[in-house]
């Protein structure tokens, strides 16, 4: 009630008014590599390759959905691909599970090994 759900943000303006603070860029935990294991299908669908074997969460920023609706993740990846082996992905987990799989890929962009790892809409 009052409370804008991540779904409903169409503009990064929008975004930031629901996501707290960004945490420091950090190395990916465990459980964000696990993330990136539950994304994978989406990932190949989005990149129309099903050549992404190895998948490697580098590092990671974490950002809390107002409302305790979950947390954001920025996750900088490794691939085996080598026409993207680096990748920016942008996985949403909300706080209370419900259903299969409610892990869910909101972005993804091919970047270089060098960029730094950001928040990005």
């Amino acid at each position: 009630m009052g409370c804008m759900q991540i779904k409903e943000a169409t503009t990064a303006e929008e975004e930031d008014q629901i996501l707290g603070p960004p945490s420091k860029v950090m190395d990916a935990s465990e459980h964000v590599q696990h993330l990136v294991y539950m994304v994978k299908p989406a990932l190949e669908m989005t990149l129309l390759t099903q050549s992404l074997q190895t998948l490697k969460a580098m590092q990671m920023i974490s950002r809390d959905i107002a409302g305790n609706q979950g947390t954001m993740y920025y996750v900088k990846v490794k691939t085996s691909n080598a026409k993207m082996p680096w990748l920016f992905c942008k996985i949403y987990e909300p706080s209370t599970v419900t259903g299969v799989s409610p892990v869910q890929l909101k972005n993804v962009k091919q970047v270089s090994e060098s960029e730094p790892l950001a928040t990005f809409y």
